[in-house]
């Protein structure tokens, strides 16, 4: 079949500007990265290879995002830390104007990736962290900063409040200072406890 003249076969390339923005997680938490939580704005320009269309687009839509099946938990596994702070990659996948399809690496905002109760970072949950979480609640109480990190860093304190924040009440008290020192217990005794047990046994008995 003899091609149109008129007809031009054009290929196209996708540019992508990615603006990231960072969050917090649970070393335990299963759930696949959602790219909104990393997304702060996604732009795609078109280009065709003679230069003659070009064509910027805000990309709402993250359903052609893939996130590779990663999770808090397989990424901070396989990182073998005690935490992580660390820029997520992630798969953009495109039909171009010219029907071809086309995947593309992107860097996504950056995660902080700790274990639920390791207040100091140190790999342990212990009688340690219950004492920083009571001396920050006192702090915080009395008005002023919270020193979990030195309290230089804005950003890095609030990830501590929320790796201290065992009970998710959205505050890092003396209930979870408490929790931590059950849960140490339970670790000295030889068993593997969860966030969800110990909320449910300090609960049972108040």
């Amino acid at each position: 079949m003899d091609q149109d003249p008129d007809s031009t076969l054009v290929e196209y390339e996708i540019k992508l500007t990615v603006v990231g923005k960072s969050k917090a997680y649970y070393a335990h938490d299963p759930n696949e990265f959602d790219p909104a939580d990393l997304i702060g704005s996604l732009r795609k320009r078109t280009v065709s290879s003679d230069g003659s269309m070009c064509k910027w687009v805000d990309v709402t839509d993250f359903s052609c995002i893939d996130m590779r099946g990663q999770s808090p938990q397989s990424v901070f596994n396989a990182a073998n830390v005690l935490f992580m702070f660390s820029p997520i990659k992630a798969d953009i996948v495109e039909t171009l104007p010219d029907g071809r399809i086309v995947k593309q690496e992107i860097s996504l905002g950056s995660v902080f990736i700790a274990q639920e109760g390791d207040v100091n970072l140190d790999g342990k949950i212990n009688a340690i962290d219950a004492f920083i979480v009571c001396v920050n609640s006192a702090l915080a109480g009395a008005g002023e900063e919270t020193q979990y990190f030195g309290g230089d860093d804005s950003e890095l304190e609030g990830y501590a409040r929320f790796i201290a924040d065992v009970n998710s009440d959205g505050v890092a008290d003396s209930k979870d200072a408490n929790l931590m020192l059950l849960y140490s217990a339970f670790l000295g005794s030889g068993e593997t406890p969860t966030w969800e047990k110990i909320n449910e046994i300090l609960f049972s008995n108040t």
